[in-house]
């Protein structure tokens, strides 16, 4: 509301500020000298993609940290004008001027939704922003505009993008529960149309030594590219701009509260925190084991080095030139910080899916840059970090070791100005077997252990065939549906990670699909996580739906590179390849040179689905697909599904399964004909049933090579004595009154029954200790057991609470 008081612009000038720019950060001392350009090879940062060789210590581009600084702004300025305790925008309201030599009004209000409005000179209310009415009102040019509103709102651009040593009041008063006031999407102007909206996608909070919040890492994502800011708590609010911020890293508390934990140290805060979100897939994961961290912003000088006094420190430089050059510097901190240890691990970990092939390189990257691509991990196909973890350790060396590698790849400048081509003649000629930085794990030997990511590998490629009607479709979109959202697939097995999906149909009409997606829960994923593209909805567009066509390919991997898709299903091969060239071997081995092998080098997981062939195995599991027999030999994995009307006419399956196949809704075998990451699933057949219009596979049985049942809870092989539960063997099903009840118990649920049988009742810490894991496992188990009636609590709370066998 106006005041009594006119003023005008001349009488406000004092408010005006002049822009000064972000000062340029000074690069540390003693940094490594480079070899050559100072950055790799265009064709190389391609091949890793700019989301990973960008925005390393927050934001690289000027222009976008400016857009950022004026969003934050022009929030800042709405909230304060509500409050009407800002008296330099009070009294830009109340500029009303009419004189022969000046005459403006200004008037602006806020919407419902914080947008302002305004209107000069009592014309009509347009919308706009706060730079925008301080630009017309003054007459000042963006930038200026900016800085003008920046010092009315007592927020400068180095309490944002410049980091301090400075401790504030939240590490010191122990509250630890500060309100956020973190923006979720920041509306920068001045960018292209489509690609002004940066979203905040993460945020991890910093704690202090009291365990109370103290600041936070934000993570944005602007077109399909990360950056960080740092977030910091005054006046307990967690905020940005407000307060200089304070340099942290990242889990600082737990690598003072574990002092004999080896600290795995990431030069990109963004792969340190992709790093963090496997981990929290893990359960029973524990910090003393490891800790992982990483900073924001490149001025070592403001950080608390002492944090690393007595610790083994093992260094993940950032991919590019610049960084790598860093590491001399990041040496002497950590080291003089008392460090017992510093050791570097050679190659690059990418916390996002990289734009080229890793492997093959056949664009103009040099041989050493080529050995580096090698030697390149992306997170996403890290199946177990726990052991990746270990594997970094123990593959990490010393810092002369690093170097002197590195001046033989030619990115460091060798003693005396040497290049050391006589030592490294070898990247001209053949090459030894190196093995491959992604960590080789154990097989699985119990099919409850298997898990999505094995079935369908990324980086691999699994083949699906069956008769027509069998189910292929609705069996690969429940897949997707377990892949994208992290679930179960078919109940049973376990999903790791979310990813992506492009799937492609070429045999499903339009609104038999969308039945389809609407049945499985699917029609909300689309667009989000799920992209669809189907032969029958081109919109006008001219390409030939057809994998052979190169053109058609090319914009395949474009969605996919701009959707960050982790998976490629194609559904079905029959009709995605021109007339008879799926038995046309020279095409199909055509295929996989210059398509599908360069897909899954990428680390992503093709599917691939198929009819099978008409013959007298057609329908079982000795059913071989169509096409050229190469399929089946380059398969990770390949799945023959059964249909309901084999099954009831070569009477397969049990007779339970025989029985549902007579039902309305489909009856499925997935026979799992070969499965190299998971050989425990060869040969077994898992007998699934749908009913109509249900959401969700019904598991029924599983059976194995010669027809039999099995338990999938036991089915594992044991080339050890199984060291769960030692002094008992594990339960047998016919001791659980309930066989039904029984067949549904993993092996876990059924050693912690054995035990409260036992001993009458049992708590929860004991479990833990019993079954090796950690308590939140514990208390999982004893609530499935307690939801399916067998157990019930008894007293305690915690790791004392006890239960003992229900009634």
């Amino acid at each position: 509301m106006k005041g009594n008081q006119q003023l005008s612009p001349n009488g406000l000038k004092y408010l005006i500020r002049k822009w000064t720019p972000l000062p340029s950060p000074s690069n540390p001392k003693n940094l490594i000298r480079l070899a050559g350009n100072d950055s790799l090879s265009p064709a190389f940062n391609e091949t890793l993609g700019k989301m990973n060789t960008t925005n390393i210590y927050g934001l690289d581009d000027n222009l976008i940290k400016v857009a950022v600084f004026e969003a934050l702004l022009e929030m800042e300025a709405s909230h304060q004008y509500l409050l009407g305790g800002n008296r330099a925008l009070l009294a830009i309201e109340n500029i009303n001027v009419c004189s022969p030599h000046e005459k403006i009004s200004v008037s602006f209000k806020l919407t419902h939704s914080s947008k302002l409005l305004y209107r000069l000179n009592f014309g009509d209310y347009i919308e706009g922003t706060w730079v925008e009415l301080l630009c017309k009102v003054f007459n000042l040019p963006k930038l200026d505009a900016i800085a003008t509103l920046a010092d009315i709102l007592k927020i400068s651009h180095e309490k944002i993008f410049q980091l301090s040593s400075e401790r504030h009041s939240a590490e010191l008063n122990g509250r630890s529960r500060p309100t956020d006031d973190i923006p979720n999407v920041l509306y920068l102007s001045g960018l292209p149309a489509g690609s002004s909206c940066a979203e905040l996608v993460e945020k991890r909070y910093v704690y202090g030594n009291a365990n109370q919040r103290i600041g936070a890492i934000l993570r944005y994502r602007l077109n399909g590219n990360d950056f960080c800011l740092p977030a910091t708590v005054g006046n307990n609010v967690l905020c940005m701009g407000k307060f200089k911020p304070t340099a942290h890293f990242l889990n600082q508390h737990l690598i003072d509260q574990h002092l004999f934990a080896p600290v795995i140290f990431f030069q990109d805060m963004r792969t340190a925190l992709a790093f963090e979100r496997r981990l929290e897939k893990i359960v029973g994961h524990k910090p003393e084991e490891f800790i992982v961290t990483a900073h924001l912003g490149n001025d070592l000088t403001v950080l608390p080095w002492n944090y690393f006094h007595g610790r083994k420190v093992v260094f993940i430089p950032a991919p590019t030139k610049e960084c790598m050059a860093m590491i001399n510097p990041y040496k002497e901190y950590i080291m003089g910080g008392q460090a017992n240890d510093f050791q570097i691990y050679p190659g690059f970990l990418l916390h996002s899916q990289p734009c080229g092939d890793l492997t093959n390189h056949a664009g103009d990257v040099t041989d050493a840059e080529a050995k580096l691509l090698r030697r390149t991990v992306w997170l996403g196909t890290v199946k177990d970090p726990d052991q990746f973890a270990a594997q970094l350790i123990e593959e990490a060396i010393p810092y002369k070791k690093f170097k002197g590698l590195w001046e033989r790849l030619g990115i460091f400048k060798a003693p005396n100005e040497q290049s050391n081509c006589n030592e490294d003649s070898s990247f001209n000629s053949l090459s030894l077997f190196q093995p491959d930085t992604g960590l080789t794990k154990p097989l699985k030997t119990c099919v409850k252990d298997v898990t999505t990511e094995e079935i369908f590998l990324p980086g691999g490629f699994t083949m699906l065939h069956g008769l027509k009607d069998s189910g292929k479709s609705l069996i690969c979109l429940s897949a997707a549906k377990a892949i994208i959202s992290g679930g179960k697939l078919f109940e049973f097995f376990t999903t790791g990670e979310s990813r992506n999906i492009l799937y492609l149909d070429s045999e499903t009409p339009k609104d038999l699909l969308a039945v389809r997606l609407s049945q499985l829960g699917l029609v909300a994923e689309i667009g989000n996580s799920l992209f669809l593209l189907s032969k029958f909805d081109l919109k006008g567009n001219d390409l030939p739906f057809s994998i052979t066509d190169q053109k058609f390919r090319d914009n395949v991997e474009k969605i996919m590179r701009v959707h960050n898709c982790g998976y490629l299903v194609l559904d079905n091969l029959t009709s995605l390849m021109d007339d008879g060239r799926l038995y046309n071997s020279t095409t199909v081995s055509k295929l996989f040179a210059d398509w599908v092998d360069s897909l899954t080098r990428q680390g992503l997981g093709v599917v691939m689905v198929s009819h099978t062939q008409e013959g007298p195995n057609a329908g079982t599991s000795a059913a071989k697909a169509r096409g050229s027999e190469e399929f089946s030999i380059r398969a990770h994995s390949e799945i023959v599904l059964v249909r309901s009307t084999e099954i009831l006419e070569k009477k397969l399956g049990t007779e339970a399964v025989q029985h549902m196949a007579a039902q309305d809704g489909l009856t499925v075998g997935v026979c799992f004909k070969v499965c190299k990451e998971a050989a425990v699933l060869q040969k077994k057949t898992f007998w699934l049933h749908l009913p109509l219009r249900a959401p969700r596979w019904k598991f029924l049985t599983a059976t194995g090579a010669d027809g039999k049942e099995i338990e999938v809870a036991q089915a594992c092989s044991r080339p050890e004595q199984d060291l769960t539960i030692q002094d008992k063997p594990l339960l047998d099903e016919l001791e659980i009154e309930d066989v039904a009840t029984s067949s549904k118990l993993s092996s876990d649920e059924k050693a912690v029954y054995y035990m409260t049988k036992g001993t009458g009742t049992v708590k929860t810490a004991d479990i833990a200790q019993k079954l090796v894991c950690c308590k939140r496992k514990a208390r999982i188990i004893t609530k499935s057991l307690e939801e399916k009636g067998l157990l019930e609590p008894n007293e305690g709370k915690g790791s004392q609470q006890g239960y003992r066998l229900k009634g």
